[in-house]
């Protein structure tokens, strides 16, 4: 019989899509146990903030879809541990301005979508 605190390990892939979060809190996967996701759907999400621990632990993951939220920057210290993404969509956000070292953490980024 399994623990039943093991019993999110297995998901891979979550779609959150179309809920209203206001922003990711600290630790809201790893405390949800869902440390082995490899493709987070945050579409339409409702996200204004994204506090920098959101994603801590989550070595796995290598897409991530945070298009149509309201994010006015992009949340450079939330992607420090997923070091792993290979695909971020940030489109029709309300991004003004770009750092030029918002994706220094993601060494594996292959698509980034920008759009609108």
């Amino acid at each position: 019989m399994r623990d039943p605190t093991e019993e999110h390990l297995d998901i891979q892939v979550i779609n959150l899509t179309r809920n209203n979060f206001g922003e990711l809190r600290k630790n809201i996967f790893n405390n949800a146990k869902l440390l082995n996701l490899q493709r987070i759907f945050l579409r339409k999400a409702g996200l204004e903030s994204i506090d920098k621990l959101a994603f801590n632990r989550l070595a796995n993951l290598i897409e991530l879809d945070l298009s149509w939220n309201t994010l006015r920057s992009i949340p450079s210290d939330s992607f420090e541990s997923i070091v792993n993404l290979r695909t971020l969509d940030l489109s029709s956000n309300q991004i003004d301005v770009l750092e030029a070292s918002s994706f220094r953490h993601l060494q594996k980024l292959k698509k980034l979508y920008l759009e609108r």
